[in-house]
């Protein structure tokens, strides 16, 4: 019997870790265009999308002029990978705010 090859934490990490530089069209490479993604909290940007486009366009939509640069994501914790075919990546969040705020 075959062990399916899902990602790895290691490799869930590299591509999150692209988020961590601010340059984030490097990470949504990684993403599929029909992604079930929903992000948690209470902020401009959770909710629950089915779609890639629909998530950029909110994200887009939700931090326009909020940030004085790039927003980087780090990653927290990782459960599922490897021989799941999901994963759930807690991140947190480094940016200023444009009233100075972190």
């Amino acid at each position: 019997m075959s062990t399916p090859s899902f990602p790895t934490k290691a490799r869930i990490r590299e591509i999150f870790a692209h988020l961590g530089t601010g340059y984030a069209p490097s990470f949504y490479a990684h993403v599929a265009d029909d992604i079930d993604w929903t992000v948690m909290d209470i902020h401009a940007l959770s909710g629950h999308f089915l779609d890639k486009a629909t998530f950029l366009s909110n994200l887009l939509s939700g931090i326009d002029g909020v940030f004085d640069g790039p927003l980087k994501l780090h990653v927290t914790s990782i459960i599922g990978g490897e021989v799941e075919e999901w994963a759930v990546v807690e991140l947190v969040a480094e940016a200023t705010c444009m009233n100075g705020q972190h």
